[in-house]
């Protein structure tokens, strides 16, 4: 009984992380559009200018406890910043269980490891599966940045593109496992993988993503309000590509077609869905990529 208990707490403590990176972002996406720095200054009410409190700061539970208002001047806070940090704390959470405790099972010939939970893979290091969840942990939280900024009408920053490039191809280049085509290598007896097969695989799927992206863009979606700034679905699927290869390219983007039709058809009860951002399925069908991907390969020819 204790094992299940363990992984609760775990998964919490990961969620909690991924809350406290879902807060920086809310930095990132208002300050790097408009060249601040992201780092020199704390965060702060951008009325009366009093810094957020330490205890006010909590990812979720400070927007909650404040009633949504700066405690100095009442300034309402807006319900985004607890919403991003709510998402990507479950996001985090989501990947624990379905990766990181059940031994990498939802990857291509997975599971790679023959233990589950978290005392087997975390507290005893499976350091390869622990490398694979940052890694998948980096690409959802890079998603999200993109997004806000999407979601806010400005173009992807190059300094967050770099940022991305660096975060997919130095890793991999170092672990070539990284790559989710080629982990199932570490099943086999002395398995390895050359940096340049892993840097060939992540430079064809950036290439297909972001000719996929720029296909997205070139459909006509009758939600002008949805596609602010196309290119950044074209940084988004690049990105998607880097990170998985170009097979979970194309399944995110059939999702994310699927998402653009059915959100037209639905916009014409709700108006409100027009304005719903096409990079948000971009992010939610990646997460389910990861989530599936050992029973999406299955389901193909």
């Amino acid at each position: 009984m204790i094992e299940p208990f363990i992984d609760v707490v775990t998964a919490l403590w990961f969620g909690m992380l991924g809350s406290c990176v879902g807060s920086f972002l809310n930095v990132v996406a208002y300050r790097l559009p408009l060249g601040m720095s992201v780092v020199w200054k704390p965060s702060h009410c951008p009325r009366c200018q009093h810094a957020i409190r330490m205890r006010d700061n909590v990812p979720v539970f400070g927007w909650l406890l404040l009633g949504g208002r700066c405690r100095d001047c009442g300034q309402p806070i807006a319900a985004r910043y607890a919403v991003v940090e709510l998402a990507l704390g479950l996001s985090y959470f989501l990947l624990a269980y379905v990766e990181l405790f059940r031994g990498g099972a939802n990857l291509p010939g997975g599971p790679l490891s023959p233990f589950g939970g978290a005392i087997d893979n975390v507290y005893y290091p499976n350091w390869p599966l622990l490398g694979l969840y940052a890694y998948h942990a980096a690409l959802l939280s890079l998603l999200m940045a993109m997004l806000l900024i999407d979601l806010d009408g400005y173009r992807v920053p190059r300094r967050l593109v770099m940022i991305g490039l660096v975060l997919g191809l130095l890793p991999a280049a170092v672990w070539p496992w990284l790559h989710p085509t080629l982990a199932h290598s570490l099943l086999e007896p002395g398995g390895t993988i050359g940096p340049f097969k892993a840097g060939l695989y992540q430079a064809i799927g950036m290439l297909v993503g972001a000719l996929l992206g720029a296909g997205i863009g070139t459909i006509p979606s009758g939600l002008p309000e949805s596609a602010r700034q196309p290119k950044n679905l074209v940084f988004a699927m690049a990105a998607v590509g880097l990170f998985l290869g170009w097979q979970a390219a194309m399944t995110t983007t059939v999702g994310t077609v699927v998402a653009m039709l059915a959100l037209r058809l639905l916009s014409r009860q709700w108006p409100i869905l027009r304005s719903i951002p096409l990079m948000v399925a971009v992010l939610v069908f990646t997460l389910l990529q990861i989530a599936c991907w050992n029973q999406i390969v299955t389901l193909l020819p």
